[in-house]
């Protein structure tokens, strides 16, 4: 409704040389997303300062849009702690691995360049295994960074050198770092996605796949000595 009234106030005024279409452009939902409200209040201060009665809706609009913000970025944690805890779970069950065994705080925000959840385990046929888990809640799919698909083996090789714990993991434990570039210690990298719960409160089981490398695809090629950060 704010975003209306404003746009309602917008369609009213005349271009001119001093306020080109551009400033006078309707409002958007993406003019209020984090990374361009401050040019959208920017722009909209410029023609308050002819129209004084845009001026007040501005306040307004700017509250609402934080408040919408917040809210989506509290569904958006909800959702990734979901994937998280079934990431867990997934990891524990099917690979042995003690919760306290396991990497990332599944409750802590996601950060940019550290793996999801990773731990060593064993495999059902007693193989020790290094386990990582892309998890996902609710709809969210898999993304990418530095043009590599998540998923692919040059994505988990990249974010292997850029997570500060697992670096500080292969420096702390060179025997098993060793053993994980000779594939010793194997490497299986998986996707867990679990689904929100329906209006009747059933939560959906865990969906989960793995992501298979060295298949013949040039571009989705895993080399465990490829693990350490770049020497500066």
């Amino acid at each position: 409704m704010k975003m209306q009234t404003v746009n309602s106030i917008l369609g009213t005024i005349e271009p001119h040389a001093g306020l080109p279409a551009e400033k006078l452009a309707p409002v958007t939902a993406k003019d209020l997303n984090a990374a361009n409200l401050q040019a959208t209040r920017g722009r909209l201060a410029i023609v308050a300062m002819e129209h004084s009665e845009l001026r007040p809706h501005i306040a307004e609009l700017t509250r609402s849009a934080k408040q919408w913000s917040q809210t989506r970025h509290d569904r958006t944690m909800a959702s990734n702690r979901v994937g998280m805890i079934a990431g867990r779970e997934f990891a524990m069950r099917e690979f042995g691995i003690a919760k306290d065994d396991l990497r990332r705080d599944v409750l802590a925000e996601p950060k940019p360049g550290e793996l999801d959840i990773w731990g060593l385990g064993r495999d059902r046929a007693g193989h020790p295994t290094l386990v990582v888990v892309e998890a996902k809640g609710g709809s969210a799919g898999t993304e990418g960074r530095e043009h590599l698909q998540q998923g692919s083996g040059p994505y988990l090789e990249r974010v292997m050198q850029l997570d500060p714990n697992f670096q500080t993991f292969l420096h702390d434990n060179p025997t098993i770092a060793a053993q994980i570039r000779s594939g010793a210690i194997k490497v299986e990298y998986y996707l867990v996605s679990q689904g929100h719960a329906d209006a009747a409160g059933n939560v959906p089981d865990a969906k989960v796949s793995r992501f298979v490398f060295n298949t013949g695809h040039p571009r989705n090629l895993f080399d465990p000595r490829n693990i350490d950060a770049p020497s500066r």
